[in-house]
């Protein structure tokens, strides 16, 4: 017999070609299980190793050893006549089939599933990181040599009356060097985090990411002022320039010492003023000491933004409008206060526009160069729906005062909030964070866009971190109990975070309003409907406490009130969902086309038909009155657009469709996709509205009698019967701390 021919008999190709195809089969598993254990690369180079040097072992075993009934001998040792190597070599040759058709099912599982799910996360990790390399972190500035920061100033005199005039140069001195275009000026918000600091200037300077640390101190006396000022290198901790300046105390005077200041700060830096920067900082903006000071103390009223100090800075700038009718900045402090006051307090939106854009208009006519009245401007228009016009006006102050912090802060959430562009905002905030990297409100406006983004878990870190920077802000706590409700199905816990944000701030209506809803997500209508009285009562003709009583008589199903008061609503804001899914849910179907389909022509079967993300709530509850009132065809053509958009948008946050999809497959008579897309949602924690989109929702009306929906329904139920009964542990405990009621 040849030597091939024995190889053969002995089984050694067999054994070869078995070898070669487990080995194969070992590091293709190897290699899907090392990243999934966390096991570094080298695991399975080392293991690739050992399967080679063990190749020659299981060949020279199968030539020398031969598989008997009796076990494992050597050949030599056998008669060649009783072998039995034929058997073995037929066992090997299944054993090679059904290894081979694992390894193939191997590859096609590996090719076509894991393969797609590797790139789906490589797409997202890439994403994220791109996002992350743009995302400024607050303590994680980025230094340049033409950087400064202007400490609090001392008030030297130690006179308490003289801390405000103090406070007031600093911040208008801030202001004055933000104008000079080459140079990175932090903003105010972070710079007094350092009110009374003892860390030295280089930590100081390390945290804000600046060359340069400028100090001062204002003394008051009489007629007379006095400025000392002095500029510390960074890293050296040595004074580059210092200066006293004795003048009488006159508004043209105090404007005319914040210019020098500016003009050594940037030769001492090695920069220089351009012809713009230098007739910016020789603007005068007005000639009364007076005026001065009052803008002044509503600039610093605007700080905290509660409802109680935002009118209180509204009364100082008009204080300062009257004292100089030719003052620019303090009528755009008007127009931003009464804006603010649209958000933490009791203002409509139309009372907001009536005060507002008249002081706008009055601070563009004085002067149309003027960064902050168009900041101002961006705000306003923002609100008031005219986003093309805000986004111009963004930009404009921008190109005058590349510096101003405040406009790329509001900038970005005009993309957040309202033009549902989160990614683009992202770079806005950025430069924003650069300037003023302590700034609470800066910050969470960041963690709103990273929520967006459906990055719950970071949103929640920098609402923290918010709080971490100014404790008192209200602000965050309710952005956190909005997560807790909506991304996290955590009611109890959101409850908790209302009640110490509405400790905060109880006359924020919206903070109010919303707590109510929240007590009817756990089906206390009684606790829901003392808080939005409490709201109504502070603000009878706003939309928020307004919105949270029509869900208040849907719940109950008090039909009349509910239409009542969705028709009010429609006077406040016309065209809103609230109104719309009020109206066909009682049956009002003719009414809500006649209202509602002039106003969105893009959502009448044509041509034009465009289902957004902007749209989706009101294109199904369109649908709805459609097929009531006999067109059933767009009816199921709107319910296809909006499943198909949804497919696009996240279920979960503030921005999340919550079980829209449920009540589109519900009306489309698709009761399989309609459960199942159900039990994917409570899964995810979807709790936010879940008696208003389910079984209190005229969409899903098909599916009252399912027992599967029905039982999803007392799930819910009983969990939030589970959270209910923590909150009032919590209420008994003394955890939610009680809420003064202000006065009306």
């Amino acid at each position: 017999m040849s030597f091939v021919e024995e190889l053969k008999r002995r089984n050694v190709f067999r054994v070869a070609i078995a070898y070669v195809v487990i080995a194969w089969l070992i590091l293709q598993v190897g290699d899907t299980l090392a990243p999934a254990l966390h096991l570094p690369g080298s695991v399975n180079s080392a293991l690739a190793f050992f399967l080679i040097l063990a190749f020659p072992l299981a060949i020279f075993l199968a030539w020398a050893y031969e598989l008997t009934p009796e076990g494992l001998k050597k050949e030599q040792d056998i008669d060649r006549a009783k072998s039995t190597t034929h058997v073995t070599g037929r066992k090997l040759d299944y054993f090679i089939i059904v290894v081979l058709v694992l390894a193939l099912g191997y590859f096609a599982w590996d090719k076509f599933i894991l393969s797609t799910k590797r790139e789906a996360a490589l797409v997202e990790t890439a994403t994220r990181a791109i996002t992350e390399q743009v995302a400024v972190q607050p303590g994680d500035p980025q230094t340049t040599d033409r950087s400064i920061a202007v400490l609090p100033f001392e008030n030297i005199s130690q006179l308490e009356e003289n801390s405000p005039f103090t406070t007031g140069i600093h911040d208008d001195l801030l202001t004055q060097l933000a104008k000079i275009s080459t140079l990175k000026v932090i903003s105010r918000t972070s710079v007094l985090q350092y009110r009374g600091t003892t860390k030295t200037v280089p930590q100081i300077a390390a945290e804000l990411g600046v060359a340069a640390i400028l100090e001062g101190g204002v003394q008051r006396y009489g007629d007379k002022v006095r400025i000392n000022v002095q500029l510390v290198d960074a890293q050296s901790d040595e004074h580059l320039w210092a200066e006293t300046y004795d003048r009488e105390l006159t508004a043209l005077n105090v404007y005319a010492i914040q210019t020098e200041i500016a003009e050594s700060i940037t030769s001492a830096l090695n920069s220089a003023l351009s012809p713009e920067d230098r007739e910016r900082l020789n603007k005068v903006p007005t000639e009364s000491l007076d005026a001065y000071h009052s803008y002044l103390l509503g600039k610093q009223r605007m700080i905290n933004r509660t409802s109680a100090s935002l009118k209180q800075a509204a009364d100082y700038f008009q204080t300062a409008v009257e004292l100089d009718p030719g003052y620019a900045l303090a009528y755009v402090g008007l127009a931003d206060t009464y804006m603010l006051l649209g958000d933490y307090s009791n203002l409509s939106l139309g009372e907001m526009l009536t005060l507002a854009q008249p002081a706008l208009q009055s601070a563009l006519r004085l002067d149309n160069r003027l960064a902050e009245a168009y900041a101002s401007k961006g705000a306003i228009s923002s609100k008031s729906g005219d986003y093309a016009a805000a986004e111009d006006a963004f930009q404009r102050a921008i190109d005058l005062d590349p510096n101003f912090a405040t406009a790329y802060h509001w900038y970005g959430d005009l993309l957040i909030t309202y033009l549902g562009r989160p990614e683009e905002a992202i770079p806005h905030l950025q430069k924003a964070l650069a300037l003023d990297p302590l700034s609470p409100a800066l910050t969470v406006t960041f963690g709103q866009a990273l929520e967006r983004l459906g990055r719950f878990d970071e949103a929640m870190a920098q609402y923290l971190k918010a709080i971490e920077i100014e404790p008192s802000y209200a602000s965050p706590y309710f952005l956190i109990a909005g997560l807790y409700r909506s991304a996290y199905g955590q009611i109890d816990e959101a409850i908790l975070w209302r009640f110490r944000g509405m400790a905060r701030d109880p006359g924020m209506v919206l903070g109010l309003s919303a707590t109510g809803l929240y007590y009817l997500d756990l089906g206390d209508d009684a606790e829901a409907e003392y808080w939005i009285n409490r709201a109504i009562a502070l603000a009878p003709e706003q939309a928020a406490p307004n919105t949270a009583l029509a869900y208040l008589y849907r719940f109950r199903n008090d039909r009349e009130r509910a239409l009542q008061v969705a028709r009010k609503l429609l006077e406040i804001v016309p065209g809103n969902n609230i109104s719309l899914v009020t109206l066909v849910n009682f049956g009002r179907h003719r009414e809500a086309l006649k209202k509602f389909a002039p106003i969105y022509p893009e959502l009448q079967c044509g041509d034009q038909l465009s289902v957004t993300r902007f749209n989706v709530f009101l294109a199904l509850n369109l649908s709805l009155a459609l097929e009531e009132t006999g067109d059933p065809e767009c009816a199921a053509l709107l319910l296809n657009k909006v499943i198909a958009r949804l497919k696009t948008l996240p279920r979960l946050g503030s921005a999340g469709y919550g079980i829209v999809d449920v009540e589109a497959y519900a009306r489309l008579g698709k009761r399989n996709e309609a459960i199942a897309s159900l039990r994917h949602a409570i899964d995810s924690r979807y709790r936010a509205f879940w008696w208003a989109q389910g079984e209190k929702s005229a969409h899903t009306f098909s599916l009252r009698e399912d027992p599967e929906f029905t039982a999803m329904m007392q799930e819910l139920k009983a969990d939030m019967a589970l959270q209910l009964a923590r909150v009032r542990e919590m209420r008994a405990n003394g955890e939610l701390p009680d809420i003064p009621v202000p006065q009306i």
